[in-house]
């Protein structure tokens, strides 16, 4: 891939989102319960990893940007409830909700699917856009950045395109969450064996340049996990064959009202492997055979790139001063306040978030990053967008 990550988070929070609703079989939380757990110091271990996970997920919930989100998914692989093909439970009815524009009926099923799971990315998704359209920011700005925070844990370790560099992935939601991100659209996809590990290789297409490429994610927790399901069998697991069609006729929600963007070209939560319900315990089918490899393409011209705040200041063509709010200088609050935005093109602030400061003072830094205007940034004679950041002083005094 060519593209950066942070890049393309920053691109993609302002993408018009898309979620398959998967009326599928699908583990159900609960369904995979390791062998050794609740014996001696087997238990003691668990029960040291299930505090570890569960207090990292209340400070999530308390907007705590220094939790580890990377290490609460690795944790989640070694709990009893780990079901990585699993989704959450009103996750039909919760994105019918959103499609007939009924916000506070999907915001209420999406709260209740993130209290049995707070890295089910789908509900975060919808519970972003939902809390936007009732006018909470605050509640879409938390679920904006836990979204993006889980798609960050992954692309942020590796850039997928080898084996070597694989995106690590422990649900196979996971994978749509970065294809979604990247706004790629899946073509084929393949279950290959290299060095002792297993990697879902996904043929993908960037809609924008109709260029293919594969993209490798690491699913050995995913592997084990299945093998422990089947009875331990060798074989391999249950998957989508390559270029497997995904089901059609099923109710999907156009995610619509956050500012600016791309359409995303993957849904968020599409089906991408989960085992036929008509498996018999310890029996395995067979991996569908591949279709040929494409013969390599050289990727396109990046078209977001990453600068410093110093350069992107100094292109600057209109700046606006933030606003001091009132609140904030009555009770003393100052300092820095940074601002991540997304350019267009054509110089224009697409997306605005804070990223750092005091949070009474992050709305009035975001408006004023968001009046901002640059001059157009070209490269290899291609106008592309620019991700770079502001910063705001509120000088008390």
């Amino acid at each position: 891939m060519v593209k950066s990550s942070q890049t393309l988070i920053a691109s993609a929070a302002c993408a018009l989102l898309a979620v398959l609703v998967s009326t599928g079989t699908v583990f159900a939380q609960g369904d995979a319960k390791p062998s050794d757990a609740g014996t001696g110091a087997n238990q003691v271990s668990l029960d040291s990893k299930q505090r570890e996970f569960d207090d990292g997920i209340a400070r999530m919930k308390k907007g705590d940007a220094a939790v580890d989100i990377r290490k609460l998914r690795m944790l989640a692989t070694e709990l009893p409830n780990y079901a990585p093909y699993a989704r959450g439970r009103n996750q039909k009815e919760m994105n019918e909700a959103a499609n007939r524009g009924e916000a506070k009926e999907a915001l209420r099923l999406a709260n209740v699917d993130l209290e049995a799971d707070y890295l089910d990315i789908d509900a975060h998704v919808v519970a972003m856009v939902s809390s936007q359209t009732l006018g909470d920011t605050r509640a879409f700005e938390h679920h904006r950045s836990v979204a993006f925070g889980i798609v960050d844990s992954i692309v942020d370790f590796g850039d997928g395109k080898s084996p070597e560099t694989a995106f690590t992935v422990t649900t196979v939601r996971e994978e749509y969450a970065v294809l979604g991100a990247f706004g790629l659209r899946r073509k084929s996809q393949s279950l290959d064996h290299i060095g002792g590990h297993s990697f879902d290789v996904l043929t993908v297409v960037d809609p924008d340049t109709n260029v293919e490429y594969k993209i490798y994610f690491n699913i050995d927790t995913i592997w084990k996990h299945q093998l422990k399901l089947f009875g331990g069998g060798k074989g391999s697991v249950p998957k989508e064959g390559a270029g497997a069609a995904v089901p059609g006729g099923e109710p999907r929600v156009v995610i619509r009202g956050v500012p600016g963007g791309v359409p995303v070209g993957v849904p968020i939560g599409e089906p991408g492997g989960s085992p036929p319900a008509d498996i018999p315990k310890g029996e395995l089918p067979p991996l569908p055979e591949a279709p040929p490899a494409p013969a390599p393409i050289e990727p396109p011209a990046p078209k977001v790139i990453r600068v410093s705040g110093s350069v992107l200041e100094g292109k600057a063509k209109r700046r606006v001063m933030p606003e001091y709010p009132k609140l904030a200088r009555a009770a003393g609050i100052g300092g820095a306040v940074v601002v991540e935005v997304t350019v267009n093109e054509k110089g224009v602030v697409v997306s605005a978030r804070a990223v750092s400061g005091h949070q009474l003072l992050h709305q009035a830094a975001i408006a004023a990053a968001r009046e901002w205007i640059f001059e157009p940034t070209v490269i290899q004679g291609s106008l592309v967008k620019v991700v770079g950041t502001i910063t705001f002083n509120f000088e008390r005094g």
